[in-house]
């Protein structure tokens, strides 16, 4: 289930992180129940959580910023929502800055006095 876990085409990547999470925490409490044949370690869930996450993000460049962050196994869940709001504003203000819908273009009228 979370091996195969992909960002839905109108969900935005903090969705997406913190629907991983749930799945990730879903799957360690499911582990630690009796009589589950099939069990989780912490080290092993979260591995398996950052690389799923790494790899169903569908933005490249957020993946980029988010790279470092998960390919440390020992990061708190605070700090990949922090990493991951910080890579979503630098992404906003790079998309805005390109952005030409908002832009006015200026016209530019040229007296050359033969009217006179």
């Amino acid at each position: 289930m979370l091996a195969n876990i992909a960002q839905q085409p109108k969900e935005d990547p903090q969705s997406f992180l913190i629907r991983t999470l749930t799945i990730r925490q879903k799957i360690i409490f499911a582990s630690k129940e009796s009589g589950n044949n099939i069990t989780y370690d912490q080290s092993s869930a979260q591995g398996l959580f950052l690389h799923a996450l790494e790899t169903g993000l569908i933005d490249e460049t957020i993946r980029a910023k988010m790279r470092p962050t998960l390919q440390n196994h020992l990061v708190t869940d605070e700090d990949l929502i922090e990493a991951m709001n910080m890579a979503m504003s630098a992404e906003i203000e790079r998309v805005n800055k390109f952005s030409f819908s908002g832009r006015k273009s200026a016209s530019i009228y040229i007296n050359r006095g033969d009217d006179v």
